[in-house]
């Protein structure tokens, strides 16, 4: 589920869907927090990014580019 979010772009959803995976199954914590530590930096980049008038569309194809959209 939470890589559907993470496709469409719903960052926060996506976090709070991994973190409740972790609270679920604890032993994810580890291979998860990475995932989760990434979003995070990516939803407050596309926070700065909306804030100083970058398109959508730039910022799609950035984050593409840098293969942020390609989950593991």
């Amino acid at each position: 589920a939470s890589e559907k979010l993470f496709g469409a772009h719903d960052f926060k959803d996506a976090i709070a869907c991994y973190q409740v995976v972790v609270k679920i199954d604890p032993s994810t914590a580890k291979e998860l927090e990475q995932e989760i530590e990434l979003l995070e930096k990516v939803q407050r980049y596309v926070a700065n990014a909306r804030e100083q008038g970058v398109s959508e569309e730039s910022l799609v194809i950035t984050l593409d580019a840098l293969g942020v959209f390609a989950c593991s």
